[in-house]
């Protein structure tokens, strides 16, 4: 599913026991410029590459603690991105 360049300013993923989403894809919210928040869930053990690419708006990231594997160029031209949270599970 992507939703690049789409308008979304917030994005939350609901927890569950019963949560699928274990991967974010490749380019999910490239260039999506106005989005400011988003809640992954605990299920998530990789974001793809180029995944926020171009999210001027996003200002500070918290990744979930399920999280293996950030790929290559995730946060590029993030310019407002001031905080990223990073576990020490993170490969």
């Amino acid at each position: 599913m992507r939703f690049f360049v789409s308008g979304l300013v917030q994005v939350k993923f609901l927890e569950s026991e019963k949560s699928c989403l274990t991967d974010v894809e490749g380019g999910a919210f490239f260039y999506n410029k106005s989005l400011e928040k988003i809640y992954l869930p605990n299920s998530v053990k990789t974001i793809g590459e180029n995944t926020f690419t171009g999210c001027d708006g996003l200002k500070s990231f918290k990744i979930p603690d399920s999280l293996r594997c950030i790929k290559t160029r995730t946060f590029l031209k993030c310019h407002n991105l001031k905080e990223i949270s990073i576990p020490s599970s993170i490969k």
